[in-house]
């Protein structure tokens, strides 16, 4: 059904995030550096080397733009190098308790640009580390949308994207305050998918942003061919004004308060994944799930707060022949301080609880108890997010075994 309304969509207006682009532009956000008041462009014109600008710096990566700003190309790439130890006291030997790691993390390659002046937007960004790809389908290509900006201010994005769903996961992993999302959103969250998606961000005096989109239900890279289809709505409120809620922390210590409060619902039909768009697939199995999420970001001074709740409820598997639904709700809050320019204290804590509810073989989330996390993380921003070296350790855990203390370093250069 949601491919119907791809065909539809040749007819709305302006991509923009729900945030101004920062330092550490996301994938959802458009390009930075660029005049958004192009009237358009003409098909037959030809662009000389002299009217041509090469740009280049530290985020923004390497662009070449045309002086009357008809169209762009830029390119960028991050690393996340990570030293990481897991301490495991329900381990059966020495060796097994103590779990040392280096690996690259992340190795991402982000393209992008715009058409026709500020009239069309594209995004495609490349994860090349074994982490970035899904251990069953090792496809790299994690986003690819072109966004329309048409009038009214309305844009379309259509492509594969991030569901507009819940903040932490809509905050790219190149702008947190810990080295990984809590655990809470990795179970919870929905993950990219491939849709089509409008956006409205300057309703209000551009204190009040919506997105709406329908994709189809069974996350990235993975057209299947049992029909399904996942509709989700956004709303948020940022009554002092917009400002880059996209990014963790308050590295630049601004002076004045900034405030957002958002909620987001999502209906999936049919899903074939385990956790609705992530996660192990289901072999023969589909189930329909409802999920709804809440959230609020706070900075002031230095001081960065932040809280989320999420649920995620199996409402139909009947047609399931294994135990397979997980419902849950979950809780993540955390707060930074940026104690002096570049260095930064957080604390974070989350706690995910399986929701039993009257469903065939719903006890199957259940048997895996109460999960919980406590963090303490140190970050100094030699160039913002831009540039940073983060330090954490805490402690994860459930109510069947002993907790795991686990300890990350991380160092992160987007250029």
């Amino acid at each position: 059904m949601w491919h119907l309304v791809l065909s539809a969509v040749v007819a709305a207006g302006p991509s923009t995030s729900t945030s101004t682009p920062s330092s550490a532009t996301t994938a959802q956000q458009p390009l930075q550096g660029v005049d958004a008041t192009g009237t358009g462009g003409d098909d037959d014109s030809v662009t000389s080397p002299d009217d041509l600008i090469l740009d280049a710096g530290l985020g923004r990566g390497v662009s070449l733009k045309a002086e009357d700003g008809s169209f762009e190309f830029q390119a960028r790439a991050r690393l996340q190098l990570r030293a990481q130890a897991t301490v495991d006291d329900d381990a059966s030997d020495d060796e097994a308790r103590l779990r040392p790691e280096l690996f690259v993390r992340r190795a991402r390659l982000v393209f992008g640009g715009r058409v026709l002046h500020d009239t069309f937007q594209w995004q495609v960004q490349l994860g090349m580390s074994q982490n970035d790809v899904e251990k069953d389908l090792p496809v790299i290509v994690r986003d690819a949308y072109v966004t329309w900006n048409a009038p009214l201010r309305l844009g379309v994005r259509v492509g594969q994207m991030k569901v507009p769903f819940d903040r932490q996961r809509l905050t790219s992993s190149s702008a947190q305050q810990f080295t990984e999302r809590s655990r809470v959103i990795n179970e919870l969250n929905l993950d990219r998918d491939i849709g089509v998606q409008l956006i409205h961000a300057h309703l209000l005096d551009e204190k009040l942003a919506v997105q709406v989109g329908v994709f189809g239900g069974d996350g990235r890279n993975r057209p299947v061919p049992t029909p399904s289809m996942l509709s989700v709505a956004r709303v948020q409120l940022s009554p002092f004004g917009a400002f880059d809620d996209l990014v963790e922390g308050d590295v630049g210590r601004g002076d004045a308060p900034r405030l957002a409060i958002a909620a987001a619902a999502a209906f999936n039909v049919d899903s074939t994944r385990e956790r609705s768009t992530h996660g192990d697939v289901l072999a023969d199995d589909v189930i329909d799930y409802a999920h709804g999420t809440a959230d609020v970001l706070f900075k002031w001074r230095g001081v960065s707060a932040m809280a989320s709740g999420l649920v995620r409820i199996a409402v139909d598997d009947d047609d399931a022949l294994v135990p397979v639904a997980r419902s849950a709700a979950g809780g993540v809050a955390q707060v930074g301080v940026v104690v002096v320019d570049g260095l930064e204290l957080a604390v974070r804590g989350a706690v995910t609880v399986p929701v039993v509810v009257e469903v065939e073989n719903e006890a199957a989330f259940a048997a895996r108890g109460v999960e919980w996390e406590g963090t303490f993380g140190t970050n100094y921003y030699f160039a913002g997010h831009n540039l940073k070296l983060q330090l954490d350790a805490g402690l994860v855990g459930d109510e069947v075994e002993r907790p795991d203390f686990v300890a990350r370093s991380q160092l992160q250069l987007f250029f």
